[in-house]
Parts: structure tokens; sequence; C-alpha cells
């Protein structure tokens, strides 16, 4: 067969990991940007006239997967971070509010400020995390295993019902389900948006394809 050469569009995380993966399927690619450099939102980059960092991130167990993979985990020193905070100011001539938040507590922490900030939707977003709870074992074997979703979802029983409801849906159709309050749903989307990929077209729960492709 005639050679192809995939054209891929971006170089963020995204881009880069799909072009990895399709040269360890012996697949050329060729990389388009907008930008004289590579990197997408894990650089330095302007949003809505601010000026953000965006080189150091959370990282969690899907990453220590990713380099065990390529063989970096010796070469690479993961810095483990205890607390975080977050800075809420409503308007510019509002007082600032900041909120820490811890990680390793699973998301306890951060589900009491979203309650204190939204009660009124307190259930759902409690229904949010035990969703993300029951799933994010069931991403990890899909995206970075590669298992098929049907053994995956055999071999994590509790993600049973929330895949098959929401396997083949995107995030905002999760959110708009879950919530009413729009503040809310965009406070909790800046988690995923910060990632380059907008919620109506980010999975709600990712797959191996849905990495590669976005």
């Amino acid at each position: 067969m005639e050679e192809k050469i995939v054209a891929i569009v971006g170089s963020g995380i995204s881009g880069l990991s799909a072009a990895l993966d399709l040269a360890n399927h012996g697949v050329k690619s060729v990389i388009f940007d907008k930008n004289s450099f590579h990197g997408g939102y894990a650089t330095n980059f302007w949003k809505e006239g601010f000026r953000f960092e965006a080189s150091l991130h959370y990282v969690g167990p899907i990453f220590k997967k990713a380099l065990n993979r390529l063989g970096l985990s010796r070469k690479v020193k993961l810095i483990e971070i205890k607390k975080a905070a977050s800075i809420d100011c409503r308007e510019v001539k509002d007082s600032c509010k900041r909120v820490d938040f811890k990680f390793n507590d699973n998301g306890i922490s951060y589900i009491r400020y979203l309650v204190s900030k939204y009660p009124d939707e307190e259930k759902s977003i409690k229904k949010l995390f035990s969703i993300g709870d029951a799933i994010l074992p069931l991403s990890d074997d899909m995206v970075i295993d590669k298992v098929n979703p049907l053994v995956a979802m055999i071999k994590h029983p509790k993600a049973i019902y929330p895949a098959s409801r929401y396997l083949s849906k995107t995030s905002k159709v999760l959110l708009d389900e879950l919530f009413v309050n729009e503040d809310l749903k965009k406070e909790i989307s800046s988690l995923a948006i910060i990632l380059g990929t907008p919620v109506d077209v980010m999975a709600a729960i990712p797959r191996h394809e849905d990495h590669v492709n976005h």
C-alpha cells in the first residue's frame, strides 16, 4: 500500500501523545501548530487577558504508568504536592477568597468547598465525585493499558452503570445532567479546560481512542 502520513493539528500534550502512539505503530506523522514552539497549554499562555504559567501540573497514577511505558520512570523525578490553593474573585472590586485543598484525600476538601459555595447542589456534587471514583480505574485501564471497554467494565463492576450511561457522551452532557447552576459547571469544567480540550468535545469517560484522536 502507498505510505500514508498522518497530519496532527496542535503540538500540545494531546498532539505529541498522538504522534508518539502513531510512531510506536510504525506510522509517520507531521505536526502543525499556530505557535513557533511546542507544548500547547503546558507552557505559558494568554487567555482572556491573563497570562498563565501552566508548565507545572498535578499528575495522578496515570502519568506514572505512561513514564513506565516510555522507559523514563528513572529519569523523571515526581514531586508530591500535598496542598494546593484556589483564589476566587467574583468581580474586580470584590475581595478575593483563598481556598486551600489537600491532595490524596479523595477530593474531600474540594467537595466541602464546592458544597459550601453551592449548597443547593450538594447531592449532585457528591454524585459527580462518586462517578469519578468508579470510572477513574476504568479509564486508566482503557487509556494506558488499551483494555477493551467491556473487559475493563467486568474488571471494575462499580463502573458498569456510569460507564454504560456516559461512555459515548461528552463531559458537557454529564455536567448538564447533574447540575443546574452555570457557575458551578464552569468552575468544575475549568479543571478540564486547562488541558486544552473543551468539555463539549471531551469524552466524559476517556478511552484510548479519544486520547489519540484529541
